[in-house]
């Protein structure tokens, strides 16, 4: 990979959370190494993590790594060699590499210490090299490069030339990060009204990737029940083929938005795994012309509808606007919550034909062709803010 597409990656980290990983494969990249993986922490820091962030690689050891820091966070080994590490690093000169044996005589009795066997054990690493990512006094951040057991020697000089290189990007891009947080969580406060609603809506990107979800949407990918998102931050659904038709839809009707494209909008199920109902899905151009929000903000703007949540839209403000009968507008409510007609029926007390002939009227008066459409028109016309 050349060594712009290496940059590309650690700054567009910046600008995305989600893709601190990118960064770290592309730190990884540039030397022979096992993995890589670095972590911040201070009370100034404005960019925190539960814990440290891995490499790709390190994918297989994201179980184990929780149970290496609660044993060391337990002192059950008293050893302290993190704090030793830590520190050290810390007072370090930043984005120069140093050498674990800068720090502790690499010998028999550390390939012994306890911690120093877990790595190796479970792990499977075993030498290393670090680097300080941050200049400022009250942030602790660090990247870490280790290499496998097999390596009983310095890691390369030519892979810690190629980080020295390298790590002051990163640092940069942790910068840019905890500058523009506080920028992030205006905006997102900003945001936060969609957190108002009463569905699931995300902002997705033609590439799949959602880049603004509300709380509801969050919960819903959190369930995994029909679909969620996956490491970075693309929709993912049940199978291959539910992932490639729902980033499809997406990316069609995001390209309306960035002026590519035609289709003004798309309708579609997703069958959750849980009941085999299914949860409504409607994507709309975000920007479908040059006036309206400017190049900068496009997108597809997705809405999750789950006809068992309970939800209370303003339907009879879209029965006034289309001159819904009574019998239609007592009707409306239950068909946008998702019952059959049978279970309407059941609820007004009436025969199941009655309400199929109401929901054939309220369909044509209300130009739909379907249900779906009928749910979108009613959240078109009057969003359910609580």
């Amino acid at each position: 990979m050349k060594l712009a597409e290496r940059l590309t990656q650690i700054y567009d980290a910046a600008i995305g959370t989600y893709r601190w990983q990118d960064a770290l494969d592309a730190i990884q990249g540039e030397t022979g190494s096992l993995g890589a993986m670095f972590y911040t922490s201070g009370k100034n820091s404005q960019l925190q993590f539960d814990s440290q962030l891995l490499s790709t690689s390190y994918d297989h050891i994201g179980k184990i790594l929780p149970e290496y820091n609660a044993l060391v966070a337990q002192k059950k080994w008293n050893s302290g060699l993190d704090a030793q590490g830590s520190s050290y690093m810390h007072a370090a000169e930043p984005f120069k590499p140093v050498l674990d044996s800068d720090i502790w005589p690499i010998d028999d009795e550390y390939a012994r210490r306890p911690e120093i066997r877990f790595t190796m054990e479970k792990m499977g690493f075993y030498r290393r090299f670090f680097v300080n990512l941050s200049r400022d006094p009250m942030i602790h951040s660090a990247l870490l490069v280790h290499y496998g057991n097999e390596l009983r020697t310095a890691p390369p000089a030519q892979d810690m030339a190629a980080v020295e290189f390298l790590a002051p990007h990163l640092g940069k891009a942790l910068e840019i990060s905890r500058t523009f947080d506080s920028l992030r969580q205006k905006y997102n406060a900003v945001l936060s009204v969609l957190d108002k609603f009463d569905v699931a809506i995300c902002l997705v990107n033609s590439d799949g990737q959602v880049i603004l979800q509300n709380r509801q949407a969050s919960d819903l990918f959190s369930a995994r029940d029909c679909v969620w998102v996956d490491k970075k931050n693309r929709l993912q659904g049940r199978s291959d083929n539910s992932t490639d038709r729902i980033r499809h839809l997406c990316r069609e009707v995001a390209l309306t938005a960035e002026g590519n494209g035609s289709r003004a909008g798309a309708e579609f199920e997703i069958v959750k795994r849980s009941d085999g109902r299914p949860l409504y899905a409607i994507a709309s151009p975000l920007r479908d012309a040059e006036v309206e929000l400017g190049s900068e903000i496009q997108g597809s703007l997705l809405t999750l509808i789950d006809g068992e949540e309970k939800i209370n839209p303003r339907s009879h403000l879209a029965a006034e606007a289309y001159d819904l009968s009574s019998a239609e507008s007592s009707v409306l409510p239950l068909v946008i919550r998702g019952l059959s007609n049978n279970e309407c029926a059941e609820m007004l007390d009436v025969r199941p034909e009655t309400i199929k002939s109401h929901v054939s009227s309220i369909l044509a008066k209300m130009k739909c062709r379907n249900r779906i459409g009928l749910v979108w028109r009613v959240f078109q016309y009057s969003p359910p803010v609580l």
